[in-house]
């Protein structure tokens, strides 16, 4: 852990020369925040060619909805976990077969076979790796259910480890899935219109599935929405504190916006060292784009701070 000061002073005023202490002041402000606690501190370093776009930094998952696709929250009773259904990118499914699958588990010393049985929609194990997720719902018996890693992928059985798994012959579907790209522990970022005011807010992933993400929201209420564009990001992790030091005019674009940008600019082109192009934020940062709009390279750099 280490700490982050931060020092600001603005002072504008109508004095006829330069002084550190003038008698006509317009507005003097100070801040000195000593101390912050903070977690990772990178520093980016940017050149960019005349005309050229760069993505700087970005820590989103790739995801892939539309205005048609479907999202479903649910509180599951009795706790403050909530369910996000919809498929909009987070996991792929596997060709697992259905509800007419029949299955055979086996379990020796904590290491449960999934056997697919020759009856019912067969599924197609080749589609399937070491490291997909495996998740066995209510037709399975209460010890067997649940979200588990697949380590190994045979030529009709899957395997991996449920300390608590029992023999059993089961007929229902075993929701197969890749690994990534959201992870438990990534953030869903919910700011879009379309979901009722409870809903919004950031929230920790507790589970992921290729159809749904489970989080935890005790103000959560039940709804289904559509004709979401914008606004449902997942992210790592993201950033509290943002400086930007340029020497030529540069915009910027934040966490995925595509409007018109933030336009950072110098007092004097080319001199980095006594009159930048400065941009300080504090609040959220996840991903960050620039493009240089003008005829000679720009060059500076992007200091990032997670506290």
């Amino acid at each position: 852990m280490s700490l982050l000061n931060v020092s600001l002073n603005f002072l504008a005023y109508l004095d006829a020369v330069k002084s550190a202490n003038p008698s006509m002041r317009m507005t003097d402000q100070e801040w000195s925040l000593m101390g912050i606690p903070s977690d990772q501190v990178n520093t980016y370093p940017l050149v960019l060619s005349p005309g050229e776009t760069k993505q700087v930094m970005s820590t989103a998952r790739a995801l892939n909805f539309n205005s048609s696709t479907t999202f479903a929250i649910a509180p599951i009773p009795g706790s403050c976990l909530v369910q996000l259904t919809g498929s909009f990118g987070q996991r792929t499914g596997r060709a697992d077969g259905d509800d007419t699958t029949q299955w055979q588990v086996t379990v020796v010393n904590g290491l449960v076979t999934l056997t697919f049985a020759a009856e019912g929609t067969a599924p197609d194990f080749t589609t399937m790796r070491p490291g997909d997720g495996v998740m066995l719902g209510t037709a399975f018996q209460q010890y067997n259910q649940g979200i588990f890693q697949v380590v190994k992928v045979g030529a009709n059985f899957i395997q991996f480890q449920n300390q608590l798994g029992v023999a059993e012959n089961v007929t229902g579907q075993a929701d197969v899935f890749s690994s990534g790209p959201v992870q438990v522990g990534d953030t869903l970022d919910l700011t879009s219109s379309q979901f009722s005011f409870p809903n919004q807010g950031q929230f920790q992933i507790t589970a992921v599935t290729d159809t749904f993400v489970q989080f935890t929201n005790r103000a959560a209420v039940p709804e289904t929405v559509t004709g979401v564009t914008g606004g449902l990001t997942i992210y790592l992790d993201s950033y509290e504190w943002m400086l930007v030091a340029l020497d030529g005019r540069t915009i910027l674009n934040l966490n995925g916006d595509t409007g018109s940008g933030l336009e950072v600019s110098p007092g004097q082109k080319g001199n980095i060292g006594e009159d930048p192009g400065l941009m300080l934020k504090r609040g959220k940062v996840y991903q960050m784009q620039a493009y240089n709009p003008g005829q000679d390279v720009v060059r500076g750099f992007v200091v990032l701070v997670q506290s």
